[in-house]
């Protein structure tokens, strides 16, 4: 999951406005705390991906929020000399769709948290980048739904 999303990152970013990314994975497979370099506006972001399940292992409840360690992302942005910042996708595999939303670590409602708040509430107040953008890649090898044992 997390390969695609660092896969779809790049258009993502360039549609939103973006110039001159750079994927740290290519220069480091696994980059610490980040995955791109970007700049919009005259700013340079360092971007963390994160695509998960829209929806949680057996209650199939929304996975209300994403890991980003943002200290490590903080960190690793101050080497760049960057704005650490996110970018979350919500993957559903039962409609093969995908959406995606960016922002900055301090303009989450707790900048110290460990994850993006991923509700629907919370993700009307980010920078939507797609919305339920169908994607063939999205097969049900990607659910993390518990499928029972054929017998």
């Amino acid at each position: 999951m997390g390969d695609l999303g660092e896969k779809w990152a790049p258009d993502l970013l360039k549609k939103a406005g973006f110039r001159a990314i750079q994927d740290l994975n290519a220069i480091k497979y696994n980059h610490p705390g980040g995955d791109f370099l970007a700049e919009r506006a005259g700013k340079l972001y360092f971007i963390t991906v994160k695509a998960r399940n829209k929806h949680v292992q057996r209650t199939g409840k929304l996975n209300a929020g994403y890991n980003i360690h943002p200290k490590r992302v903080r960190l690793n942005a101050q080497l760049h000399k960057a704005i650490p910042a996110w970018l979350t996708i919500q993957v559903d595999t039962d409609t093969r769709c995908f959406s995606a939303y960016f922002g900055t670590i301090d303009s989450l409602s707790n900048p110290h948290a460990v994850a993006v708040p991923m509700s629907v509430r919370a993700t009307s107040k980010y920078e939507c980048l797609a919305r339920e953008m169908f994607d063939e890649a999205i097969t049900s090898e990607l659910s993390n739904k518990l499928v029972d044992a054929i017998e």
